[in-house]
């Protein structure tokens, strides 16, 4: 009688195509110790199942116990859900061989081994979310890469940036070397790493003070002139800031004693004294002044 060997060849390699990955990656995967429950009807609660290997949309796990382990076929239902490790969506493609699993499915009908369809998974593996918060700066570096934010509920979080973070103060694009303590964040978002605190910031819109732009009085010392007939631009050192005063041709340019005058007389050193408006720039050292004095005069 003759055997046709073929079929055995052909089951026998198949077998090792579907164990092979198995043999190789046993070694490397985590062994975490599993909970397994399985009611009368059929239906299944697994805790800390190991991904070995893929072949499509379904996966197989192992769940272990010491030295001793159980295999399962996990097949995913029509309406599976996929949680990540806090709470976020996530997709099957997301996750990957060594992946800890926890699985809550059915006994697939007629089987005759343990597969399961799947009705949710929990990725143990995938810690980080999609965050947004907001709240109040501190801490802040002072170089534009990260910030200790104060959340309305008490609890911090540490904010990362970098040059594709994209941060907005109203209107302008933002500087992160202009972030300081006590700015207002309207809004960060990015991915957030749950066990760390920290978030990965892709956007960041600041707060703005208004009151900073109405216009008010101003009081330093004259540190130069760009030009002596109006429109023109002065520079005035007030306190520790220097702003750049632009006088427009209805400016007043008035003596101490609110004579009129002209800015030939203006004297590098002189106090002066103007009214105006901060412009709405990323520096917010330049005022359209209405009225311009010198108390020199």
């Amino acid at each position: 009688m003759t055997i046709n060997k073929t079929p055995i060849f052909v089951a026998i390699l198949a077998f090792f195509v579907f164990l092979g990955p198995i043999l190789v990656s046993a070694e490397t995967l985590p062994r975490p110790e599993a909970t397994v429950s399985i009611n009368n009807k059929g239906v299944v609660s697994i805790k800390n199942a190991v991904i070995f290997y893929t072949i499509g949309s379904t996966l197989f796990a192992r769940t272990n116990w010491d030295e001793a382990y159980i295999q399962w076929s996990l097949r995913p239902s029509d309406n599976m859900k996929i949680y990540k490790r806090f709470g976020g969506i996530a997709s099957l493609s997301d996750i990957k061989v060594g992946h800890i699993l926890d699985v809550e499915g059915q006994i697939l009908l007629g089987s005759q081994g343990l597969d399961i369809v799947v009705s949710k998974i929990t990725d143990q593996n995938l810690e980080n979310e999609d965050g947004s918060f907001s709240g109040t700066v501190y801490s802040a570096d002072g170089e534009g890469k990260v910030f200790t934010l104060k959340l309305k509920s008490g609890n911090d979080i540490t904010v990362s940036l970098d040059s594709n973070t994209v941060i907005k103060k109203g209107v302008l694009i933002y500087p992160g070397n202009k972030i300081q303590n006590k700015d207002t964040v309207l809004s960060v978002v990015g991915v957030y790493h749950e066990p760390t605190k920290t978030l990965r910031a892709t956007y960041l819109e600041l707060g703005i003070d208004y009151s900073i732009f109405k216009a008010r009085n101003f009081q330093g010392t004259l540190k130069s002139v760009n030009g002596t007939e109006l429109p023109a631009n002065i520079v005035v050192s007030v306190g520790n800031k220097d702003y750049t005063v632009h006088l427009s041709e209805d400016t007043s340019v008035l003596t101490k004693w609110r004579f009129k005058t002209s800015l030939q007389r203006y004297l590098i050193g002189d106090t002066v004294r103007f009214y105006g408006a901060i412009r709405n720039t990323v520096e917010e050292n330049e005022v359209d002044a209405e009225v311009l004095r010198n108390l020199n005069l």
